[in-house]
């Protein structure tokens, strides 16, 4: 049989190098699609998911904004162990030296829901303090301790908004979020009372960020407030 086997190699070489080379190129295109496939994922998980790695349940809306009082009907929902209200606006910001610049606010969450990875400092608890990412902290000359000034965008310029504005305290350096929506841009996090304060009425919740109980079944507590939700006539989704 072998050399039966051999005999058909020498007669036919060509028919069986160009089999061969098929199956080469077939491995090779099946290999080079999973290595794709598996880069898409991690790159999505790294910056689109990132910010949700924390959350077992996750309230999105099909409009631009989520209703303020939100989670006084989430929280309450059998399973749910804590709930974010994720808001987001916008401030001016005087960096002294740095120069006047716009940036994006966000309010901090619950320690068993925050994703902020801090390279310096801490995470900023008064009123009064901000963490800032580390990348803008360098494009503005901005460390620890640094004070700037910040305030809500009015009708007349900038300069004429931050001439009434508040005195903000850097108290930590956050890695720079990867998400698409925020990169590139000023991000500063702060307590939410602060939030509320400064971003005046461009801060709105832009989504939910839940934590289960231990034992909670994801499924049956995002019914639970998908009902909730619709008793109250509220386009969302969990």
């Amino acid at each position: 049989m072998l050399q039966v086997a051999l005999a058909q190699v020498r007669t036919h070489a060509r028919r069986f190098i160009a089999v061969g080379l098929a199956i080469m190129l077939g491995v090779g295109f099946l290999s080079a699609t999973l290595m794709v496939g598996g880069t898409t994922n991690a790159t999505l998980q790294n910056s689109v998911g990132a910010g949700y790695a924390a959350s077992d349940l996750v309230v999105t809306s099909s409009q631009s904004a989520l209703p303020a009082n939100i989670l006084d009907t989430i929280t309450p929902v059998d399973g749910v162990s804590a709930a974010y209200a994720q808001l987001q606006g916008f401030v001016a910001l005087d960096a002294g030296t740095g120069g006047v610049t716009m940036a994006g606010l966000q309010n901090l969450a619950p320690p068993v829901l925050e994703t902020t990875q801090l390279e310096q400092g801490r995470l900023p608890h008064g009123d009064s303090e901000i963490a800032i990412d580390s990348g803008s902290a360098t494009q503005l000359g901005l460390s620890v301790g640094d004070t700037v000034q910040a305030a809500t965008p009015g009708l007349g310029s900038v300069e004429d908004s931050l001439a009434d504005g508040t005195a903000l305290t850097v108290v930590g350096l956050s890695r720079p979020s990867a998400q698409p929506f925020q990169s590139g841009m000023v991000q500063l996090q702060a307590a939410e009372t602060l939030v509320r304060s400064l971003g005046d009425d461009s801060a709105f919740p832009v989504n939910v960020h839940i934590a289960l109980t231990a034992g909670a079944h994801a499924g049956e507590v995002s019914q639970q407030i998908v009902a909730a939700l619709s008793a109250q006539a509220l386009p969302l989704r969990c």
